[in-house]
């Protein structure tokens, strides 16, 4: 059976894409995997899994982007080693496929029907996935509970969340309650791990909900 195993992972190798020299970071000893082009996909970009599964059914779905087309390591690959993005045509049959895909993202997604989401670990604060992340939380109008840990978030102000009763920012950048979302009907807020030094801003965000708990620390 290991010889077996030996002799895949040697036709592996011998079958993978040439390395680059344009980023010491890149990992490019794995391009030769099957599966290497759609490390960074989310579920929703392969054709299977979004006809049969939904934004809500899943625990922690992945909705961070992939990388920048202009990312060094990302052009130096050949194509078929880069992975399938929605933001690049890399063949002319993928190009078809992301197409199709985009008519259909809404759909998979359906954030309107969730009630509990978690988008924690997504880095989800760096610029290049605010525009993705502003489109996504504008959805979330029926959430109860959403969490967004450890995603290096600093503002969240222009946002609002009508339902969401139940909210964890543990492990952001945030520094003051102006900062938060707006939170009708919060109850449960976890702010453990940010910036917030002092109250300022607490009665006007928070005044006129019917908040039980609130976590600093």
């Amino acid at each position: 059976m290991w010889g077996k195993l030996f002799r895949l992972s040697v036709d592996l190798d011998s079958s993978g894409s040439q390395s680059s020299d344009c980023s010491a970071g890149s990992n490019s000893s794995n391009d030769g995997l099957p599966a290497s082009r759609y490390r960074h996909a989310n579920w929703s970009d392969l054709p299977v899994t979004a006809e049969v599964v939904k934004g809500d059914q899943l625990k922690c779905p992945r909705v961070r982007q992939a990388p920048l087309p202009g990312d060094c390591s990302f052009e130096a690959r050949p194509p078929e080693s880069r992975p399938l993005s929605r933001e690049v045509n890399v063949q002319s049959d993928e190009a078809v496929v992301v197409r199709r895909l985009n008519e259909e993202l809404s759909f998979a997604e359906n954030w309107e029907e969730a009630i509990a989401v978690n988008f924690s670990y997504q880095n989800l604060g760096d610029p290049y996935q605010q525009s993705n992340f502003k489109r996504i939380v504008k959805r979330l109008a029926r959430c109860q509970r959403l969490q967004l840990i450890d995603n290096h978030l600093d503002n969240l102000s222009s946002h609002s969340l009508p339902s969401c009763v139940h909210l964890n920012v543990t492990k952001n950048n945030l520094k003051s309650f102006k900062h938060l979302p707006k939170l009708p009907m919060i109850q449960h807020l976890c702010l453990a791990e940010n910036a917030i030094t002092s109250l300022d801003g607490l009665k006007s965000t928070l005044g006129n909900s019917q908040i039980v708990s609130l976590r600093l620390q």
